[in-house]
């Protein structure tokens, strides 16, 4: 191969048959019986087993990882994207504070006013907080120790139980 450029990436087949298949899944190629049909459908799962059962990883799925990492100009084969979670703001981090505290205040109150119908309950305040009712229901069962557990985890504090 004496015109080929240095980018360029050949996908080989591995000698281990485990890593072989984990590799040829996360390209998104799926067994045809003797072959490998391309489907675009990506399987992480095999190749993340392997890694996670702590064994020595071929040098070929190596490279293969960094080019998908770092992909060269004409690679056509799949690439990871990392998605950074919003910063956390304290300013944030207090109002989500705050409205669980509003919400098992109303609870409380309405609990008293109504009777203690649960389910309604939860229904209006999804609907006055304009949240999830699974988070409202979340606030909700929470115990006061769950609660300073949770606030303290808010801003890094660690209270031991």
């Amino acid at each position: 191969m004496e015109n080929s450029n240095e980018d360029d990436f050949v996908i080989e087949t591995l000698d281990d048959p485990e890593w072989d298949y984990a590799i040829q899944r996360l390209l998104g190629f799926e067994r045809d019986g003797e072959d490998w049909l391309f489907t675009k459908k990506v399987d992480l799962e095999p190749l993340s087993n392997l890694i996670a059962n702590k064994r020595p990883v071929p040098e070929i799925v190596l490279l293969t990882l960094a080019q998908m990492l770092s992909p060269s100009n004409g690679w056509l084969g799949g690439q990871f994207n990392v998605q950074i979670p919003k910063v956390r703001t304290i300013s944030a981090e207090r109002k989500k504070i705050q409205q669980c505290m509003a919400i098992r205040a109303a609870f409380k109150n309405k609990q008293e006013t109504n009777g203690g119908k649960w389910n309604a309950i939860v229904d209006d305040l999804t609907f006055e907080f304009g949240i999830g009712r699974t988070k409202v229901a979340e606030y909700i069962k929470m115990t006061d120790a769950e609660l300073v557990l949770w606030v303290s985890n808010k801003f890094g504090v660690s209270i031991s139980k």
